[in-house]
């Protein structure tokens, strides 16, 4: 009997991966969505809809919210998903010394990542997305704040 490995949540290997050839966009360094493993993935959510929310994305509470939603993953590992996040340039990482935490946002190629994957997401759920303006999509993003 084959080993179902498909519950650990490190895994990247899962029934709604996203296959290769289906994946034409590519990060800075060549990452896919299904080179990050489900704990990576969750972080560039967390890290989006904090961001949408103009809610602080800063180090502790994107580990709470992984802790919440994956108590199994360990908090040493949780740090280092976060790492691997920014070394593909899927995240930006600023230090505030003052608070002793980072502050994480996401770079134009993990919003495209994401986007990516929200958009096939749809197009499997029979979706139908809209090409937005990029004034748009950033007054979306900032809840129209900014203009």
């Amino acid at each position: 009997m084959a080993e179902d490995d498909t519950q650990s949540p490190e895994i990247s290997a899962r029934s709604d991966a996203s296959h290769e050839h289906d994946c034409p966009f590519l990060s800075v360094d060549g990452t896919t969505w299904t080179d990050l493993t489900a704990v990576q993935r969750d972080c560039l959510e967390i890290v989006s809809r904090r961001e949408n929310d103009a809610n602080p994305v800063d180090e502790p509470e994107i580990l709470r919210t992984l802790e919440r939603r994956s108590p199994v993953a360990k908090q040493t590992h949780r740090y280092a998903d976060l790492m691997v996040l920014v070394g593909r340039v899927l995240l930006s990482r600023r230090v505030r010394h003052t608070e002793r935490t980072s502050e994480y946002r996401l770079t134009d190629e993990g919003r495209a990542l994401l986007l990516q994957r929200a958009e096939r997401l749809a197009e499997i759920c029979g979706i139908r997305t809209v090409e937005a303006e990029p004034a748009t999509e950033t007054v979306a993003r900032d809840g129209g704040k900014n203009g």
